[in-house]
């Protein structure tokens, strides 16, 4: 899945250009601005006031009403990644909010958040990593075991509260392993 980063200004300058028909854009923008003026675009968009900080802990941005919002973000980025869209994450200075975003859908999707970590350009918010990471994990168990009762109902009901395992396949994609347990 191709995830990008954008500054207020790159956004806007791309905006000038003519963004992609192909992106739905994920916005972030601090509490007392106007968010980038999206509207006259055909694109997907979410967007969500939330102060940038150097808050290290998730815990720590309990009342932001981004945490409340995540369920609708997580929709958001499925019904994008089936669509077949690219997914833009900006933010005011595309550095902290918007490439913490960023890597955690890549982590999810591609296995290589990493790279927005350690490219020396972007600073992710760390809380904002944490909480999307692991809200896409925590929807797509309910939708993997969702699917598995439902394609095999003759089969008793399973969920999982381990974390996967993971190894690397020849190709070098993440493979994760379950272990199921009978509810």
């Amino acid at each position: 899945m191709q995830v990008s980063i954008y500054s207020r200004e790159e956004i806007e300058a791309q905006l000038q250009e003519g963004l992609s028909d192909r992106a739905a854009v994920i916005s972030f923008y601090d509490k007392g601005t106007e968010p980038v003026d999206l509207s006259g675009i055909p694109n997907e968009v979410f967007q969500v006031t939330m102060e940038d900080s150097e808050l290290n802990e998730p815990d720590e941005f309990a009342d932001e009403p981004f945490i409340s919002d995540t369920e609708k973000l997580v929709d958001f980025i499925f019904a994008a990644r089936n669509a077949g869209l690219e997914i833009i994450c900006q933010c005011e200075n595309g550095e902290g909010r918007s490439a913490g975003c960023a890597a955690a859908i890549r982590q999810f999707f591609n296995g290589d958040g990493i790279e927005v970590f350690t490219s020396g350009h972007y600073f992710p918010n760390l809380p904002i990593y944490h909480k999307v990471y692991n809200s896409l994990m925590d929807d797509w168990k309910y939708r993997t075991t969702g699917m598995m009762n439902t394609i095999l109902p003759a089969l008793p009901a399973f969920s999982t509260n381990s974390p996967p395992e993971r190894f690397l396949s020849v190709d070098g994609r993440a493979i994760l392993i379950y272990h199921l347990n009978e509810v």
